[in-house]
């Protein structure tokens, strides 16, 4: 047996098929990967961090200059309680508890724990002042009042938000 002529094959007769994967070239793992990249990532964060430095103050201010219109707001109610409660009773109501707060047809309006703002009256039988106080935050201290001629301390009708924290 000639195992010389047996193995003997043309070149242009020989074929390897192959079932094996494939290696991927640098090119195509570009196109194929999943996930993001740590620069990526990076990035989002910075400009995330970014806007919210600039949305974080307009939105405290915002906040602020909200409790602002409610105080002036429920102030007023107090003020048109106490004034028809005065017209019956011929005199003023320091409400202290729910039930006298319900006396000048309203619901204690110190609402929140803590409150963002306390409400408090001073009455006599012939005149009343009715003070929110805002407690917590930037405006913490500052005070906004209405007597029973309806003067406010100071004019909601020309400040914005409570005076001298800076977010008008």
């Amino acid at each position: 047996m000639n195992t010389s002529s047996e193995l003997r094959v043309k070149s242009s007769e020989l074929r390897v098929e192959s079932s094996a994967v494939e290696l991927p070239t640098p090119n195509s793992q570009l196109s194929t990967r999943q996930g993001f990249s740590l620069l990526e990532v990076l990035s989002a964060v910075v400009i995330i961090g970014i806007l919210a430095s600039i949305a974080m103050p307009i939105y405290r201010r915002a906040i602020e200059r909200e409790h602002w219109r409610r105080a002036g707001d429920l102030l007023l109610t107090i003020y048109h309680g106490e004034r028809a409660f005065f017209f019956v009773n011929n005199t003023y109501l320091a409400p202290a508890t729910p039930a006298e707060w319900r006396r000048i047809h309203m619901d204690n309006p110190e609402l929140g724990t803590p409150p963002p703002v306390t409400y408090a009256v001073v009455a006599s039988p012939v005149a009343f002042t009715a003070t929110a106080t805002r407690n917590v935050g930037p405006c913490s201290g500052q005070t906004l009042t209405i007597d029973e001629t309806r003067a406010f301390t100071p004019d909601p009708s020309t400040t914005v938000c409570w005076p001298g924290c800076g977010c008008g």
